[in-house]
C-alpha cells in the first residue's frame, strides 16, 4: 500500500515540476515574437532536474505514508484503494496539470502586468535585462515547487523538509556563484539586482501567494 501511494505521488509530482518549468519558455516565444530567445539561464536548465528538484521526489518515494502500519493492519478495508484507483487516476493527473497551468499563467501574467511599463534602474545605472526577468521567473518556480511538494504529502518528515531546503540552498548558492563571477555566465550581477529591488521582491511574494491559494484551499476543504 505504501508503494502504491509513493509511486503515485512521485509520478504526479514529476509531471508537475516538468510542466511548470518549461511552459513559460513557450509563452515567452509569443512575447518575444517567436525569436527563439532563451528566457532562462542555461545552467539552470541543466541543473534543474539533475540537482535542484531531484532529491525531494526520492525522499517522497521512500518515506511517504498516510497512516501507520498498525492501523493499516487493523482496517483491511483501506486496501480497497488499489481496486478503486483512488490515488492514481486521470482526475488526479489532470488536477496536477491544471495546477501547473494555473500557476504558470499567474507567474507570466503578473510578470507582464508588473514589468511591462516598469523600466527598472539598478544601482549601477542599468535597466533590467532579459536574464533579469528570466531568472526572476525561474526563482518563483523554484520556490513554488518545494511548497507544492510539502502541500501534497501526508507525512512531513525531517527528511522531506531537509530535501526541499537543500534544493533551494543549492539553487541560491549557484545563483550567487554565477552572480559574482562575470567570466562564467551571462547572469553576472542578476542575483544582487533581484534581491536588492523591492519591485522584484514584491512580484515574488504576490506570485507565490496567488499561486498557492487554490491548492491550499483545496486541501483545507
Amino acid at each position: 500500500r505504501y508503494s502504491y501511494i509513493r509511486t503515485s505521488k512521485v509520478i504526479f509530482l514529476s509531471f508537475y515540476k516538468n510542466f511548470i518549468m518549461p511552459v513559460p519558455m513557450f509563452i515567452f516565444l509569443y512575447v518575444s515574437a517567436y525569436s527563439g530567445t532563451m528566457i532562462y539561464d542555461a545552467s539552470f536548465l541543466t541543473l534543474f532536474n539533475a540537482i535542484f528538484v531531484s532529491i525531494s521526489p526520492l525522499v517522497i518515494g521512500m518515506f511517504e505514508r498516510d497512516i501507520n502500519e498498525d492501523i493499516a493492519l487493523k482496517f483491511p478495508s483501506i486496501f480497497a484503494a488499489f481496486r478503486s484507483q483512488e490515488l492514481f487516476n486521470l482526475k488526479i493527473f489532470f488536477s496536477w496539470i491544471w495546477r501547473s497551468i494555473y500557476q504558470v499563467l499567474i507567474i507570466m501574467f503578473l510578470w507582464y502586468y508588473i514589468f511591462q511599463s516598469q523600466d527598472i534602474i539598478t544601482s549601477h545605472g542599468k535597466t533590467a535585462s532579459l536574464w533579469y526577468h528570466g531568472n526572476l521567473i525561474f526563482t518563483c518556480i523554484m520556490l513554488l515547487i518545494p511548497i507544492s511538494y510539502l502541500a501534497a504529502c501526508y507525512r512531513h518528515t525531517l527528511y522531506l523538509w531537509l530535501s526541499n531546503l537543500l534544493g533551494l540552498i543549492v539553487y541560491i548558492l549557484w545563483f550567487y556563484f554565477i552572480d559574482t563571477n562575470f567570466w562564467l555566465d551571462s547572469s553576472y550581477g542578476i542575483f544582487t539586482m533581484i534581491t536588492s529591488n523591492y519591485i522584484s521582491l514584491f512580484y515574488i511574494l504576490i506570485t507565490i501567494v496567488t499561486c498557492l491559494i487554490p491548492p491550499y484551499a483545496y486541501y483545507a476543504y
